[in-house]
Order: C-alpha cells, then sequence, then structure tokens
C-alpha cells in the first residue's frame, strides 16, 4: 500500500501507535489505582485491578509507569494481606458484644410478650387460664407466644409475688444455668 505521494506505507504502524495510545493508558491507569490503593491502605478494590492492569501494560509496552504502577500494586496488595487481620481482630469482640446486646434485648421482649400474654389470658372470659410453675411448653401452654429463650432453654413460669395476678416469666440467659447472676426476669423486680 502506498501513500498519496506514492511512498509505501505500513498498516503496522497505525496498529503500533494504537496500541501504544492503549499501552498508555492502561499503565496510567494501573497507576493510579496502585497509588490509591496504598493511599487507601492496601484496599482490595483497587490494589489488584491496579496490579494487574499494570501488568497487562508491562506486558504490552513497558514503561515507567507501568513499572511504578507493578510496584505500587504489589505493594498495596501486601499491605490489605497484613492490615485485613488486624482489622478482623479489632472488630470482632465489638461484633461479640453486639450479638449479644442483640440477644439480651430479644430475651427481654419475648419475656415482655409472654407475660403480656399471661395476664391477656388470665382477664379473658374464655380461658382464665394461667401456666402452671416450671418450664414452659409447647404442648402444655400453646397459648403462650414464644416457649425458648434466644439460647435454646426453655421459659420458667414461677408464682408472682403476693397480690400479683400474673406470675413472673424467668430466662437462665446465656449461661442456660437457673438461678444465676445471668438470669432475666419479667417484670422487672
Amino acid at each position: 500500500m502506498t501513500d498519496a505521494d506514492g511512498n509505501p506505507t505500513d498498516e503496522r504502524d497505525s496498529r503500533t501507535n494504537a496500541s501504544d495510545a492503549d499501552g498508555g493508558r492502561m499503565d496510567t491507569t494501573g497507576l493510579v489505582c496502585s497509588i490509591l490503593g496504598v493511599i487507601t491502605c492496601g484496599l482490595w478494590l483497587l490494589s489488584i485491578p491496579g496490579l494487574v492492569l499494570s501488568l497487562v501494560a508491562m506486558k504490552r509496552h513497558p514503561s515507567g509507569k507501568a513499572k511504578a504502577g507493578v510496584v505500587l500494586g504489589a505493594i498495596g496488595v501486601a499491605m490489605f494481606i497484613l492490615t485485613a487481620p488486624l482489622l478482623i481482630g479489632l472488630l470482632l469482640p465489638s461484633l461479640t458484644t453486639a450479638k449479644r446486646a442483640a440477644l439480651m434485648e430479644k430475651n427481654a421482649n419475648q419475656m415482655s410478650q409472654i407475660h403480656k400474654a399471661m395476664l391477656e389470658m388470665a382477664n379473658s372470659d374464655s380461658w382464665g387460664y394461667l401456666p402452671v410453675p416450671g418450664r414452659i411448653d409447647k404442648v402444655k401452654d400453646p397459648g403462650l407466644p414464644h416457649h425458648v429463650d434466644p439460647w435454646g432453654t426453655p421459659y420458667r413460669i414461677d408464682p408472682g409475688p403476693a397480690g400479683k395476678i400474673a406470675p413472673v416469666v424467668k430466662s437462665d440467659g446465656p449461661d442456660r444455668v437457673p438461678d444465676t447472676e445471668d438470669d432475666l426476669r419479667h417484670p422487672p423486680e
């Protein structure tokens, strides 16, 4: 193929220039992602793509930007690998505390619902029934909304104080042992 002046042209020149432009954009993008990955302490959403883009750019068209992107991307990935367990170790105690608080709240709500249901049963004309003191049972006490606390132990019914209509609802708490410090009751003392 020849140009207007009759000089031979090479189609490879235009393809090479296009691939150089793509490589230039790819190495710049890889470098920017890698830099952002290092700045964000190895955030894997940026470090890994930056490393991959820089490696591909290095293979297509080696440049200083691509080399810097590979180095910074590798540093970012290493930072993520070292930082992730540290963050998990710091967050686990908080998650455990939050889970315990959520279970305690769930338990308090369930005991309140059981107590309310017992009051309604005692005051209704059709039932007039209160559960017998002891462990709540699905078969024996089908009218109650809950039978087991969040830790898997059946709720207990104890006789209410003298002069009270409804008995007291008790939960053995997280240790699942009756009459210990972590037991919960409704209504509260």
